[in-house]
């Protein structure tokens, strides 16, 4: 290896001066192209929509129902949900969500939701929020949780 850099030193006829500034640029260069790659891999950070304005709350929410336009369920707008220290970042309708975005709402698992689904069929299209505390497994305690991550509505864009 030495002799490959000196037969390079010697062709090219490199000063101190200039091995020492390519050395640099070469360093340079690996170590942006492993930040830039570091930086593709890496996930973006989930921006709460409590923060952005109601501008870019707007677009956010119309960006987020037409990437989720093969659900039935549509993200919602969130001027009316109380944020809390976990930032509220989506409003469901509980009259079209699945059994996958139900899960997403805390302390609710796979069972819980299934039987939320149920009683939906059961009742036909849930009228009340309040209607939940009918589904086994659902209280006043783990209704008050995830309320405000819930709404009614037959119209499912707004």
């Amino acid at each position: 290896m030495k002799k490959i850099v000196k037969r390079a030193i010697d062709y090219f006829e490199f000063t101190n001066s200039e091995l020492k500034i390519i050395g640099f640029l070469t360093i340079a260069i690996v170590v942006g192209g492993v930040v830039t790659l570091w930086k593709a891999t890496r996930p973006s950070p989930e921006i709460p929509i409590a923060n952005l304005s109601q501008l870019e709350r707007n677009f956010l929410e119309r960006a987020q129902y037409a990437q989720g336009a093969k659900s039935k369920s549509k993200i919602l707008t969130t001027r009316n949900v109380k944020t809390t220290k976990s930032t509220v970042s989506f409003l469901l309708n509980l009259n079209q969500a699945t059994v996958e975005e139900l899960t997403r709402l805390p302390t609710i698992g796979p069972q819980i939701a299934k039987r939320i689904i149920q009683f939906r069929e059961q009742i036909g299209k849930f009228q009340r929020i309040e209607q939940l505390m009918e589904v086994k497994g659902i209280g006043e305690k783990r209704l008050k949780k995830i309320k405000q991550y819930l709404t009614i509505s037959d119209n499912p864009e707004r």
